[in-house]
């Protein structure tokens, strides 16, 4: 009996102490530069990333994607910067 809980208690401090090790996560962010929801959503993501606690926790990954939405007689990096543009 003293052996079974010994063993028993062996086997619970050893699960208590692998089960805590420290992990890393990674934060994919997709966002473009007329998003709307993105400008939104980008400043507290930001901020919560930045936190000192997060530094060593978190890994951002942020994707610059062209996100569909109307064209706009504004200037945009799509505009400017089309390939194979025609004369």
């Amino acid at each position: 009996m003293k052996k079974d809980l010994l063993l028993l208690n062996f086997a619970l401090l050893t699960a208590a102490i692998f089960a805590q090790t420290p992990r890393l996560a990674l934060v994919e962010e997709f966002t473009g530069e007329n998003c709307g929801p993105c400008a939104s959503v980008n400043p507290g993501v930001n901020i919560t990333l930045a936190k000192p606690i997060n530094r060593k926790k978190v890994v951002p990954i942020k994707w610059q994607v062209p996100i569909p939405s109307a064209p706009t007689t504004t200037w945009s990096l799509y505009q400017t910067n089309k390939t194979g543009k025609k004369k």
